[in-house]
């Protein structure tokens, strides 16, 4: 039994085979156990050598050239380690997936029902990219020079943030992989985000709110009410767009779980003026639905709305989401604390905090909320000079 270094130049090699012997084995001196028989017609097999208690079982792998060496070393580590469990490698198991595709249907299978409407779009869209890349590539054989240079590509053609999202989705998918046995190691693991993101700090000062509240009488009153009720609550775009009179109850709005991004039901006390508001809106087809233009969908045409808003208001750059921040900062300008704000927000809290302390906060927040909006009207309903 000649013991070698088996490297890919040893198995590239044609070996010669005793005239008494049908075949030879070749153990490798690295990993105990690991070897390759070759028989006179030149094939060549892997398997590994081992004990499952007191019998000794040996384990083919597969043959040389269609199956790399690395690829074999993995496998028979991986028999080492159940054998050493307990478990029989020998059992048939499910097949691990032998293309990026495969693993990526798989994945997209399990994991991404756990995941809310647009986050699975994007996880498709990045994977899509992904898979197109790697086409036909066997998972265990990407390696992390290959997705840096996938991330420097995205980053040279004017994409950084796009590059940043997309780290985040394939290292998701091969964590996944890892953690459930189809590889032994990530190919992202140690890699960073390829561009550092600036945190976006903008918020309307009173002057442009006025301006922005003169503009929504040239718009729908639906269209008018539902940027009215992002500024008022400080809750996100497609929450608010999503909003139902049946989530309404004694003036509190109950955003559902999966509405969420902390997974919990958030609460939101709304003021006596956005109470009027809503319950003045044209109500249509499904009366359920708050912000609705056919009576059958949720609010959307986000994009139009927005340009006929910047068309008429002379406001600097600002995005939906500056709503959501602008409340929050004007909020705590009014003298509420950072915590009120936070539960307003719907921020999860870390740490054990999280679980032991689930108090609403609902007078807190009602408070607040109702001291904004009066503020909100007294600037931009009368005419009194924003502060």
């Amino acid at each position: 039994m000649p013991r070698v270094r088996i490297t890919d130049r040893t198995l590239s090699k044609q070996h010669v085979i005793p005239a008494d012997q049908k075949r030879i084995e070749l153990w490798d001196n690295l990993l105990p156990g690991f070897g390759v028989r070759v028989t006179g017609r030149g094939v060549k097999s892997y398997f590994v050598v081992t004990r499952l208690g007191r019998q000794k079982i040996r384990v083919t792998l597969g043959k040389y050239p269609a199956l790399p060496l690395a690829d074999a070393r993995a496998r028979a580590r991986k028999v080492l380690e159940s054998a050493i469990g307990g478990v029989d490698p020998r059992r048939t198991a499910p097949a691990a997936p032998k293309t990026i595709e495969a693993l990526i249907e798989d994945f997209e299978h399990r994991h991404l029902p756990n995941l809310k409407p647009k986050t699975q779009m994007q996880y498709r869209n990045a994977l899509k990219n992904f898979a197109k890349r790697f086409k036909g590539r066997d998972p265990i054989t990407i390696n992390k020079r290959e997705v840096r240079s996938m991330l420097d590509d995205m980053v040279d053609d004017g994409t950084p943030i796009h590059a940043n999202r997309n780290l985040a989705v394939v290292r998701k998918l091969f964590n996944w992989a890892v953690e459930r046995g189809v590889m032994d190691m990530s190919p992202c693991y140690g890699l960073k985000a390829p561009s550092k993101e600036k945190q976006r700090t903008r918020f309307l000062s009173m002057t442009e709110i006025k301006s922005l509240w003169s503009t929504l009488e040239s718009v729908h009153p639906i269209q008018a009410a539902f940027i009215k009720t992002l500024l008022l609550t400080g809750q996100r775009r497609e929450t608010v767009a999503t909003m139902r009179r049946s989530n309404i109850e004694s003036g509190v709005w109950t955003i559902p779980r999966e509405k969420m991004k902390g997974d919990r039901t958030h609460s939101i006390p709304l003021s006596s003026q956005l109470l009027e508001l809503i319950d003045g809106l044209p109500r249509q087809g499904d009366e359920d639905i708050v912000f609705t233009h056919d009576g059958r969908s949720t609010f959307s045409g986000y994009s139009k709305l927005k340009q006929r808003l910047d068309e008429a208001a002379p406001i600097d750059e600002w995005r939906y989401h500056d709503l959501r921040r602008t409340a929050g900062t004007h909020i705590a300008r009014l003298g509420f604390q950072r915590l009120v704000v936070s539960k307003i927000l719907g921020h999860v809290e870390s740490g054990v905090t999280q679980i032991y302390e689930l108090h609403s906060y609902d007078e807190e927040k009602q408070t607040a909320l109702q001291a904004w909006a009066d503020e909100v009207f007294r600037c931009c309903e009368t005419n009194l000079a924003p502060e």
